[in-house]
C-alpha cells in the first residue's frame, strides 16, 4: 500500500527533473542561435505569379569559421534549403515543396583572396570585403515552393529554413569510418515559422 502511495509522487519528481532539463536545453538552444555566425533576415511567403515564393536574406555575423577554414585550403559550400509543409493535427506535415540554393566557397592562398561561386558566377574578393560582399550576394534569395493552387484556404501551412556551411569533397574512406562527425564549419541553423491561412 505504501508502495502506491510513493509510486505517484516519485512519478511527479521524475516529471518535475524532466521538465527542468527540458526548460534548460530550450534556453541553451536560443541562446546559442542569437549568437549564430549566420542569421536569416527578412523572412517573406507570397503569391508571385501563381507559384508559392520564400524569399529571406541570409546575413554573416561573425566570419571568423569562414575565413579561418579558407585560408587552411578547405572548400566550402553554403546550402541553404527552404520547405513548405501543410500541418496536420494527427498525421505527420504534408512537404509540399522544397528547394535548395548552394554557394561554392574557395581560397586563393597565393593572391590572397577568396572566391564566391554562386548562380554560374565567379566572384573574387579581399578578406577585409568577404563578409560585406557575402552579405551583398545573400541579402535576398528566392525558392520556388510549387502552385499556389495547391493551397486551401482551409488548411493550415508552416515554412522551415535550414542554412549552413559545410566542408566539400571529403575522402568516402573518411566520411564512412567517421559517419557521426559533423564537416559544418558553421552549424545548420533552423527557422520555422507557421503561417496559418493563406489565404
Amino acid at each position: 500500500m505504501s508502495f502506491l502511495r510513493l509510486f505517484p509522487l516519485s512519478l511527479f519528481f521524475l516529471l518535475l527533473v524532466w521538465g527542468v532539463l527540458c526548460v534548460s536545453d530550450v534556453s541553451e538552444t536560443a541562446e546559442a542561435s542569437s549568437s549564430a555566425p549566420l542569421v536569416l533576415d527578412a523572412v517573406v511567403l507570397d503569391n508571385h505569379d501563381g507559384r508559392v515564393r520564400l524569399s529571406c536574406g541570409i546575413r554573416v555575423t561573425d566570419g571568423g569559421p569562414i575565413i579561418d577554414a579558407l585560408s587552411e585550403g578547405m572548400d566550402l559550400e553554403l546550402v541553404c534549403t527552404g520547405t513548405l509543409n501543410r500541418m496536420r493535427t494527427v498525421l505527420w506535415n504534408e512537404t509540399l515543396g522544397v528547394q535548395r540554393f548552394n554557394a561554392v566557397l574557395k581560397g586563393d592562398l597565393l593572391n590572397r583572396k577568396f572566391v564566391l561561386e554562386q548562380n554560374g558566377q565567379r566572384k573574387v574578393f579581399s578578406e577585409s570585403a568577404f563578409v560585406d560582399e557575402l552579405n551583398r550576394a545573400w541579402a535576398r534569395l528566392s525558392f520556388d515552393l510549387g502552385p499556389w493552387s495547391l493551397l486551401d484556404s482551409q488548411e493550415r501551412y508552416s515554412v522551415r529554413i535550414n542554412v549552413s556551411v559545410k566542408k566539400t569533397e571529403i575522402p568516402s574512406w573518411v566520411r564512412v569510418p567517421l559517419f557521426f562527425w559533423s564537416w559544418d564549419v558553421v552549424p545548420e541553423t533552423t527557422y520555422r515559422m507557421e503561417t496559418g491561412h493563406l489565404f
